[in-house]
């Protein structure tokens, strides 16, 4: 038997485990080779189903034959659907309330009472105590985790009269609702510093960013280059065919590098060895202040500096250095990489499996804007300052967002304290 938390009883409350106060069960999956088991008929839940705190519809479901013949227990309505096995219980444990009957796969319980408000209140229960449930409830497996059954039905949770159920239960419903009212308003204001991101790029690009700056400086047009031209370098990379070292060599860099416009080496890190380095790979070895872009997605658009955390670096044939020349920062041509604003239809090709291709030859063409170098430090000076603006104001959004999404778990600890009935 196990106990969550350590707080003692609201007057009144009563302790008992959850196996007996709730019938529970699971569930199968009946033979994909019968045809006749699948169709209309009852909605069939599986692990992936179970997202939201309440089940409507399924991915699947099955015919009447299928539960009269392979013996498929339909879950009532209000049935509390926990997921027992599987790779997101390293995690969460996901857990729904049903609002129409369903059968359930066997990675899923069924818990199910037909006292009032009990159903839902145990539902807050697992949600409420769902870390502490996976570090005393969980066995690892060799692929996936799961959640020992007896354990479950052995914990302990806290009761409190009907009357004062139902208070705490409407309370919680409150809190939730105003907190998914809450959220898309943060996503909003997210996606609109995303956008101001953006038209800061597309600013500078263009040329507007510094139009004042122009005409005080008594400075003309743009010239547009190609890369080639104004570039030492413009080269992809490749995969040698052996070589790759656990041991630190020379590192390696792969799209999945490229973390929020920066090179993260530490994700999933490979190294090759010098010799490696200098003979097969020599045509991609890359310097701190090389400029790095992807060229196959999707998503194209990722787009780094390489940093100096090594004097070398080489890299994949999916991405290309770009090593700015005398007449380029290169942090303009970081950021007009960036921008996007050359891709094109008639730039990308697409491949199999909804690739998405830039080649090297279209790299080496691509018309680069070369405005003086006073320019150039000007326009970089100014989209650092309004980046560093917009990173300012996603911090506080993604703090508003963490606040509001850490409401209904305060909820949930109040309520099981009886604090909310107080």
């Amino acid at each position: 038997m196990s106990k969550i938390g350590k707080s003692p009883l609201p007057s009144g409350w009563k302790e008992c485990r959850i196996g007996e106060l709730f019938e529970s069960w699971g569930g199968h999956t009946p033979s994909k080779s019968m045809p006749s088991y699948w169709g209309d008929g009852v909605p069939w839940a599986s692990s992936k189903d179970v997202k939201a705190p309440r089940l409507a519809s399924t991915t699947h479901t099955v015919t009447p034959q299928a539960v009269e013949e392979t013996g498929l227990k339909v879950c009532p309505v209000g049935s509390v659907l926990v997921v027992m096995r599987s790779g997101i219980l390293a995690h969460t444990l996901p857990v729904t309330v049903t609002d129409v009957p369903v059968a359930i796969n066997q990675d899923l319980k069924a818990f199910h009472s037909s006292e009032p408000f009990m159903n839902e209140w145990l539902a807050l229960f697992l949600r409420m105590s769902a870390s502490a449930l996976l570090a005393s409830s969980r066995r690892e497996g060799t692929t996936v985790q799961s959640i020992q059954y007896p354990l479950l039905k052995g914990t302990l949770i806290p009761v409190p009269p009907e009357d004062e159920r139902a208070q705490i239960i409407g309370a919680v419903r409150m809190a939730v609702e105003k907190q998914a009212s809450a959220l898309p308003h943060v996503k909003t204001a997210a996606r609109a510093i995303e956008r101001f991101r953006q038209a800061v790029l597309t600013a500078a690009c263009s040329g507007r960013l510094t139009e004042d700056w122009r005409g005080v400086a008594g400075v003309g047009d743009w010239d547009f280059e190609r890369a080639a031209d104004v570039c030492d370098k413009v080269q992809s990379g490749g995969t040698p065919r052996s070589g790759f070292t656990d041991e630190p060599g020379v590192p390696f860099l792969k799209v999945y590098n490229i973390v929020s416009q920066q090179v993260d080496f530490g994700h999933r890190p490979q190294y090759v060895p010098e010799t490696v380095h200098h003979r097969v790979l020599k045509k991609s070895v890359a310097y701190p202040g090389d400029v790095i872009m992807n060229i196959v997605g999707p998503p194209l658009g990722k787009v780094a500096i390489i940093p100096d955390d090594f004097p070398e670096w080489n890299l994949n044939q999916a991405i290309t250095i770009f090593r700015p020349g005398d007449r380029i920062l290169r942090e303009w041509l970081y950021y007009y990489l960036r921008s996007g604003l050359f891709m094109d239809a008639d730039l990308i090709t697409r491949g199999s499996a909804g690739q998405s291709n830039i080649s090297l030859t279209q790299c080496r063409d691509l018309q680069i804007p070369v405005p003086t170098i006073a320019e150039q430090q000007v326009l970089v000076q100014r989209i650092g300052e309004l980046m560093d603006h917009a990173d300012s104001l996603l911090a506080r959004v993604d703090t508003a967002g963490r606040r509001t999404e850490r409401i209904s778990q305060a909820v949930l600890v109040k309520a099981f304290r009886g604090e909310l009935t107080a």
